[in-house]
């Protein structure tokens, strides 16, 4: 037997992570009975939402199944189970992630100094919880102002130098994170001059100041020279430089106390690495001619020789040169410029050799000399050599480097392709003499080919010649193929790979035959078979049909080549060619699940109910049915009288010798749908209802329609049903034709292919008020005077009233005229009387009076127009008594006979009222203005009202007037004089109370001992007689005592207590 209990859901994770595009179950099981059912509900902005289930989003038992999940599906969703004895529910949170990437295009950036620089980092994936900016490996600090980090933007603001380098940018999750980078580098730029010194001639002991100023990308340095020479730093003369904020070079030249020899061609020079330039200038100091001492000259024989000769002073007539006396040029290689340079081409050690004299004169035959001396070098010449063009390996070879001319010593080196070649790789070095060595192979071999150079080097400069060795090899394998397998479905690479030169060809070629390797054919490039060009065959995604014999084979035409045969065999891993499947069962029925896997034999088929193993001995409904075929296995897994709990992922798993592959079934049992839940109203009016609900537990079968049953509360859901279908994809309805300020019942059925639910739990709802429908019905009137109107009539039909009448307008107007009704608004008060008096009318005149009865929506349609008209004349007006006088037993009223509108008053009706009841009316004639009533009770209260009448009727009554005849209450005697007592007895006194004007009726006596609760009564309704005293027995010495004593007369009661103390009887 099930004890019933409340449904408790198991724990399970709070929070999961899926990636996207896979599949996602929130589990969610309960214990409890009845069995719960369950439905699910997702956290959004405003609330909780129904999850609909559909194609992409099923219900499994209480487990909620996502299909290719997608960014919008995170979030918290919450599963409540629910049966007849209360409900669970548990949260959790779904986090669908991305895999995170990032990308910066282009990969390297060109800035420019100065300028701006910007970098996008395009972000994918997802979540990011945060986005890090570094450059050079290290964090870019919040505090440079220059650089701006915005999540994935980096902005640079005038760039300077350090600004180059690499930057990334980096995100992060709580899984993984992914970085992208870029280098900037700064555009080069050749030197520019923005600006320089101009030619000057001044006197000697002058200030000469020279600037120039450049710019460029790198900055670039600035040299001077003089004539052609450094300029040498002194005490005199100073050289500096600074760079300004905007990036360029101010280099200067300050020379003290100028001199004539300091006069000459200055020279600044730029250089960055990218370019060079140069501005001269000369600057001339009046004197004679000065030339300044020249340091001597060493040239390569075949060069130019250049010599600017260093000359001062200003002006000057002439600058020449002369060699052993003889003035320059004295040949066509010899040239002499304005400015004193001197120019030799192709100079030669035999001629040009020797020492050079710059003089310098001036109009006054002034002038000075200095001599510089010219040394000639000569660079090494090599003697060509090669290799033999038919070599082949294991030969011998040789080769001479022989230097025919140049300076000695001259040092020779070999090089083989650009690397210095080393005596343990089977090459010789014989150096024969100073001028010639010799290259020597006693077995040349694969490895020895290549260019070959000689390298000789002398003072006067380097000098190289180069040989190609060309080596015949026929192929030889590096690696050579063998028998390989692989599994189906993967790919596999066989290498080949051969040596030789010229460069092996590697062809591959598949026998046309399986068994045998015969008739090959060639393997022509494709998507699936790629031949690379190191010769290795790469098969893709390997297919039954390309087990075969295959054949590689290297030829380059030195001998017969190579080949090898080798056989690929394709082993067939366990598999599925359906990775997914859904069956359908009624609920109670048997199913039958069937998994065929193929592949190589032996193989293993295990069974997965929601990813666990499934106990077969512990359900004796689950059968497992396994056969052997072929091309593979089938299971068969038999459930018999299928349940909800059996709806689950299903899972084959087939593994054999070489993998794995498993596929999954889908099983839904279905049944009727569950009953829908939480049915509420969420809008409403006077003739519809708009009603919403929770879509139930499907049963597994898409729910078709919805069933929405209502009724008046009165009716019975058998009889007084109306029905409305709503589509199965809604969970709201519209209920309209209903009647206002009614109640109604409702509730919901919901339908899927195999039947009904249970109907819902019924709710209640009352439609909103209309304006009543229908009019006030017997409308009357009489007209009560020439002034006034009563009109009286009933409510309107019940069911067309629509709602709690609120009160009713009366309109009236005169009969004869157009205009709009003028109104009364009545309130329906408790005691309300369906009746209106009109006033103010005028005398014997016709009116239009009509009706409407309104509610809290507003007025309904007005009666039929009732048609009355004034009297003639009207009743007299009453008016007001007044109180003239009044003694112990009478009271006299007074008041005026005379109506203010002259209506005549043919007489009065007085009334007397006591205790609001009427004990006498008297007629009283018109002409009398008074009235005495007598034989009043003494000290009594009276209310008294007048009516005037004639023979239009009667008046309105005046305003009660209230009254009392003289005389009060009894007056209680004091204790002395009301009380003599003694040690057991007590006398009381009533000879001494006062009547307060009405005679005394009565007494009532009554004692008890102090603090007592029962009263001991001595006389009740005693006569009131004068001089009368009443006697009190029997009490104790020395004791205590309350006595009460209440005296009454027509004017009311008095009640007087005494405390006395009994005297004590003496010993």
């Amino acid at each position: 037997p099930h004890h019933e209990t409340p449904p408790k859901i198991d724990s399970t994770k709070s929070r999961l992570t899926a990636k996207q595009g896979e599949i996602v179950a929130l589990p969610c099981v309960a214990r409890g009975y009845p069995i719960p059912i369950y439905y699910w509900l997702k956290e959004e902005v405003g609330g909780a939402y129904h999850v609909s289930v559909g194609q992409r989003i099923t219900q499994l038992d209480g487990s909620l199944v996502i299909h290719r999940l997608n960014k919008e599906d995170s979030g918290t969703y919450i599963c409540i189970a629910n049966n007849t004895l209360g409900e669970d529910r548990i949260s959790m949170e779904l986090r669908v992630y991305a895999p995170l990437s990032a990308e910066i295009i282009p990969v390297r950036q060109l800035i420019r100094l100065g300028g701006s620089a910007g970098i996008n980092c395009t972000l994918r994936g997802y979540p990011i919880h945060s986005v890090t900016w570094q450059k050079d490996s290290s964090v870019i600090p919040v505090s440079n102002k220059r650089i701006r980090v915005n999540w994935d933007h980096l902005q640079i603001y005038s760039v300077v130098r350090e600004d180059a380098g690499v930057y990334q940018c980096f995100i992060y999750n709580n899984m993984e994170s992914a970085q992208a980078a870029t280098e900037l580098t700064l555009g080069d730029e050749t030197p520019e001059f923005q600006d320089t010194f101009h030619e000057m001639t001044l006197q000697p002991g002058h200030l000469v100041s020279l600037k120039c100023v450049a710019s460029g990308s790198p900055l670039p340095e600035i040299a001077w020279q003089l004539d052609g020479a450094l300029l040498p730093e002194s005490h005199r003369i100073r050289l500096g430089d600074y760079v300004t904020p905007g990036g360029v070079v101010v280099s200067y030249v300050n020379i003290s106390s100028s001199r004539i020899e300091d006069g000459g061609e200055y020279e600044c020079k730029a250089n960055n690495g990218v370019g060079s330039i140069s501005h001269s200038a000369r600057v001339n100091i009046f004197g004679p001619p000065v030339v300044r001492r020249m340091r001597n000259i060493t040239v390569v024989a075949g060069e130019v020789l250049i010599i600017r000769c260093p000359v001062g002073g200003y002006p000057l007539e002439t600058i020449h040169w002369e060699r052993a006396g003889v003035r320059l040029p004295y040949n066509h290689r010899q040239k002499v410029h304005k400015n004193g340079t001197l120019e030799v081409h192709h100079v030669e050690r035999a001629t040009d050799e020797g020492p050079y004299t710059c003089v310098a004169k001036n109009k006054e035959g002034q002038s000075d000399d200095k001599t510089a001396f010219v040394k000639i070098r000569v660079k090494p010449v090599i003697e060509p050599f090669t290799f033999p063009r038919t070599l082949k390996e294991l030969q011998r070879a040789s080769a001479v480097c022989t230097v025919s001319s140049g300076d000695l010593p001259i040092r020779i080196r070999w090089f083989k392709n650009e690397q210095p070649i080393t005596h343990d790789n089977g090459i010789l070095i014989n150096e024969v003499v100073d001028y010639s060595s010799h290259l020597l192979f006693e077995s040349v071999r694969l490895k020895h080919r290549g260019n070959y150079t000689c390298i000789a080097s002398n003072d006067a400069g380097t000098v190289s010649h180069t040989a190609t060795m060309v080596i015949h090899v026929p192929p030889r394998w590096i690696i050579e193929p063998f028998d390989m397998s692989v599994i189906k479905g993967r790919g596999i690479v066989v290498n080949c790979q051969a040596e030789g030169f010229p460069e092996p060809r590697i062809r591959w070629a598949k026998s046309a035959e399986k068994d045998v390797p015969l008739n090959f054919k060639p393997v022509v490039s494709s998507p699936h078979l790629q031949v690379f060009e190191n010769g290795s065959l790469s098969i893709h995604n390997s297919q039954e049909n390309d087990v075969g014999f295959y054949l590689c084979k290297a030829t380059n035409g030195i001998g017969q080549g190579l080949s090898k045969v080798i056989k690929l065999h394709v082993k067939i891993a366990a598999h599925f060619k359906t990775k997914f499947m859904a069956e359908k069962v009624e609920k109670g029925h048997n199913i039958k699940l069937k998994c065929h896997a193929r592949g190589d034999q032996p193989i293993t088929i295990i069974w997965l109910k929601a990813k666990q193993n499934i106990n077969l001995q512990g359900d004796p409904r689950y059968t497992l049915i396994e056969t052997v075929l072929p091309p593979g296995v089938t299971s068969e897994l038999l459930i018999r009288q299928a349940d909800k709990q059996d709806s689950a992922l299903f899972t084959c798993i087939a593994s054999n010798t070489y993998g794995q592959d498993d596929t999954n079934i889908q099983l839904i049992v279905q049944e009727p749908p569950d009953t829908p839940q939480n049915v509420h109203i969420i809008e409403q009016s006077s003739r519809t209802v708009t009603l919403r609900w929770s879509a139930p537990y499907s049963g597994n079968s898409v729910i078709t329609k919805y069933l929405v049953q209502f009724k008046q509360q009165s009716a019975k859901w058998q009889k007084g049903t109306s029905n409305v279908t709503i589509s199965g994809t809604e969970t709201d309805a519209l209920i309209s034709g209903l009647k206002p300020a009614s109640v109604y019942n409702m509730r919901v059925i919901a339908r899927n292919g195999l039947g009904f639910s249970n109907p819902s739990e019924a709710v209640e709802v009352k439609t909103e008020e209309e304006a009543p429908e229908g009019t006030p019905v017997r409308v009357r009137g009489i007209a009560t005077s020439s002034k006034s109107l009563k009109i009286t009539w009933k409510p309107p039909n019940q069911k067309l009233q629509h709602g709690v009448l609120l009160g009713y307008y009366v309109g009236y107007k005169l009969a004869t005229s157009s205009d709009q009704y003028v109104y009364r608004t009545l309130e329906i008060q408790p005691d309300f009387k369906e009746e209106c008096h009109l006033s103010g009318l005028k005398r014997f005149t016709k009116y239009v009076i009509i009706v409407q009865a309104y509610n809290s929506k507003g007025a309904g349609p007005s009666s039929e127009e009732l048609l009355l008209q004034t009297l003639e004349s009207d009743p007299p007006t009453t008016p007001q008594l007044k109180v003239f006088s009044s003694t112990p037993n009478s009271i006299s009223l007074t008041w005026n006979a005379v109506d203010p509108d002259g209506n005549p008053i043919t007489g009065f009706t007085l009334s007397m009222m006591k205790d609001d009841q009427q004990i006498e009316e008297v007629d009283i004639p018109g002409d009398r203005e008074s009235y005495t009533f007598n034989d009043l009770a003494c000290g009594s209260r009276y209310q008294f009202f007048l009516v005037a009448y004639n023979s239009v009727g009667r008046g309105e009554p005046c305003d009660i007037v209230d009254a009392k005849t003289l005389g009060e209450a009894p007056v209680a005697p004091s204790k002395n004089s009301a009380l003599s007592y003694n040690s057991t007895s007590l006398t009381v006194n009533f000879a001494d109370w006062q009547s307060g004007g009405c005679p005394l009726i009565s007494f009532k006596v009554r004692y008890r001992r102090q603090h007592a609760q029962q009263w001991n009564e001595v006389a009740n309704d005693f006569p009131a007689k004068k001089n009368y005293f009443l006697d009190i027995h029997g009490l104790e010495p020395g004791t205590w005592y309350q006595l009460q004593v209440v005296a009454t007369n027509e004017a009311g009661k008095t009640d007087a207590k005494y405390v006395f103390y009994t005297l004590v009887t003496p010993e």
